[in-house]
């Protein structure tokens, strides 16, 4: 895959405003998302194998992504659902261009429990904090990847 070059200016242009765009969908998320959206979710995250067993990137990519995307469904505003589906392209894009200098990215993606507990329970302050320690938990990852980082 190709990716051009991405700068620190960039990373932080597109994390400032998909930080408070997904904090958003969450909140929005645990008001309008029914029981079918949390199974879903629960069930996207049960096919993440087991800690002691190996997982690769691209799996785990799969599943980060389906999260997000029921996440981004439950909110019911087809507006903001597409912004985000573009917003997580370009992330991707990112997640891609680091891959093979980042480890495991299983913590990433087991967040989503969490974040599937908080939205299930209705608590929409909770959504939005997790969602935004996920979210900017990763771009930490990321940034220090682009900066050459490795004590991550």
């Amino acid at each position: 895959m190709f990716v051009t070059d991405i700068g620190v200016r960039d990373l932080q242009h597109l994390f400032e405003l998909r930080v408070e765009l997904e904090s958003l969908a969450a909140r929005l998320a645990a008001r309008r998302g029914r029981a079918e959206h949390w199974q879903k979710m629960a069930a996207t995250l049960a096919a993440l194998p087991p800690d002691e067993e190996p997982v690769d990137n691209e799996t785990l990519i799969a599943i980060d992504h389906a999260c997000h995307k029921i996440i981004y469904e439950a909110t019911e505003n087809e507006f903001l659902q597409d912004t985000l589906n573009t917003m997580y392209t370009l992330s991707l894009r990112l997640w891609y261009f680091g891959l093979t200098q980042m480890g495991s990215m299983r913590h990433a993606v087991l967040e989503h429990r969490n974040i599937l507990a908080a939205l299930a329970s209705r608590d929409a302050d909770l959504a939005a904090e997790l969602t935004q320690f996920h979210i900017r938990a990763f771009q930490e990852e990321i940034q220090a990847m682009i900066l050459g980082k490795t004590d991550l």
